[in-house]
């Protein structure tokens, strides 16, 4: 039986961050939010900044909506300060931006190499623990401007921030997925308790198997966001990119772009369209493979 979202048979919402007003200058730069906000200028250009992003999307009729995430701050690479976000607030990493490791020893400088580059790599030299992310405590911010359901994105994820990591630590990238499993499922629950009903778990780790071309990563995977979203008591989406900035683009939509659902889990799992589309999208991308319907065909084989 399907599960009703909201009051509308196809309800319309954004993948979640939105680009920051101009004006809005202020950076966290690794803080915590209560430390940055004891800066009055800084706390008050946050709330300016998440009112009118929700404002836009109000008007653009979208059913639910999203804080833009104005966490974020304007780091290199840009998409990539959703990393950083996490590893700046989660014990176990360093601060510092390494060279990344896909860099290291690549014969030739590929786009993708470049992109990875701009993001840039951590190390991981101790345990993980949670630390100041404080997602409920944004969302209650952005519950006084909204009048429509928040979406809550929760991530990078698990899988997606061990994509990118020296192992000092951990012997793998599966061992420090599941050791910061358990975080994000505290940070989830937060999330329900302060209200919040939708959450997405925002994880590209689905592609990570795409690049190891081993197909066994895919039932750890599993694994690891079966861990992250245990017990949430909420509607929540997955969500991975489909190609933005290393210019895969679908060649067509099927039917399957509205399909995909994990009915055993509740998960739904979404993926944006190149060229800042954010749309869902399953289709062909130029490279000639179906990427996201493998990626998501395999998920689900993890899961049984």
């Amino acid at each position: 039986m399907a599960t009703k979202i909201v009051d509308t048979i196809l309800p319309t919402t954004m993948v979640g961050s939105y680009p920051r007003p101009h004006w809005y200058r202020h950076q966290l730069l690794g803080r915590d939010i209560r430390v940055a906000f004891k800066e009055v200028e800084h706390e008050e250009a946050y709330h300016d900044a998440t009112q009118v992003v929700i404002h836009d999307q109000e008007e653009a009729g979208l059913d639910i909506i999203t804080d833009g995430q104005m966490s974020f701050d304007d780091y290199v690479g840009v998409i990539g300060s959703f990393c950083w976000y996490m590893y700046e607030r989660i014990g176990g990493f360093q601060h510092a931006k390494e060279p990344h490791p896909s860099e290291i020893g690549a014969a030739v400088r590929t786009k993708e190499v470049e992109l990875l580059s701009d993001w840039g790599g951590v190390v991981n030299d101790g345990p993980v623990t949670r630390g100041p992310i404080r997602l409920a405590e944004l969302y209650k911010i952005a519950t006084k401007y909204a009048s429509k359901p928040l979406k809550v994105s929760v991530g990078a994820g698990p899988v997606n921030l061990a994509w990118h990591v020296y192992n000092k630590h951990y012997k793998d990238a599966r061992e420090l997925s599941l050791a910061l499993a358990p975080i994000f499922n505290a940070e989830m629950k937060d999330l329900v308790a302060a209200g919040a009903r939708y959450l997405q778990i925002e994880d590209l780790g689905a592609w990570l198997p795409l690049f190891t071309t081993n197909d066994d990563d895919y039932k750890w995977i599993a694994e690891v966001i079966t861990r992250c979203v245990d017990g949430v008591k909420a509607k929540i989406a997955w969500h991975f990119c489909f190609g933005n900035a290393c210019g895969a683009h679908p060649q067509g939509h099927s039917s399957g772009a509205a399909r995909p659902r994990l009915p055993e889990h509740g998960l739904r799992h979404e993926t944006a369209a190149a060229h800042g589309r954010q749309d869902e999208a399953e289709g062909t991308c130029r490279r000639g493979q179906d990427r996201p319907q493998r990626a998501w065909q395999q998920i689900r084989r993890g899961w049984k």
